[in-house]
């Protein structure tokens, strides 16, 4: 905390974050992924398996404090960098005024950032079913595999956010 005159001190918090995300595939017993499987599933053929991972780091900070008796105010900060999906900076200002005591009415405006996971983006399973006695594969496919980009996928993109909130 820092006192700096207001009706409580300036609580500051920070951080940072390194964080890696891994996904892997093993390859399945042959049987499965050569016969089609068992209850439909296919298991995992040495073409889908793999391992693939993503890292970030991330500095944060924060300050909240009470202006007055009855009105609070906080804002808060990070900046994070993904080795996948490069950089982003989001935020959050929030209020809150205690109208009279047990009754407030608060805010709070952010933004938001999300990158897609390694699993995410590499998941791929091949499923058989059949219908009226004919074997029909069907599956899950990689964005960036031939098939998906046949059918039009497009890479996957960070979800980026802006948020709003009001109570009483």
């Amino acid at each position: 905390p820092v006192e700096v005159g207001f009706a409580s001190p300036v609580t500051l918090s920070g951080g940072f974050e390194y964080r890696k995300e891994t996904y892997s595939l093993t390859v399945s017993d042959f049987q499965a992924y050569a016969q089609g499987g068992a209850s439909g599933y296919g298991g995992v053929s040495p073409e889908q398996a793999g391992k693939w991972s993503q890292s970030n780091i991330a500095v944060y900070g924060g300050a909240e404090t009470d202006i007055t008796s009855n009105w609070t105010v906080g804002i808060a900060g990070r900046y994070e960098h993904y080795n996948t999906f490069g950089s982003a900076t989001v935020g959050k200002i929030n209020t809150r005024y205690e109208v009279i005591p047990g009754y407030a009415l608060r805010g709070t405006v952010g933004t938001g950032f999300h990158a897609p996971s390694p699993g995410q983006q590499n998941n791929s399973t091949l499923t058989t079913t059949f219908i009226n006695g004919v074997s029909v594969q069907a599956g899950t496919f990689p964005v960036g595999s031939a098939i998906s980009q046949l059918y039009g996928a497009r890479p996957l993109t960070p979800e980026k956010s802006t948020n709003f909130g009001v109570g009483f």
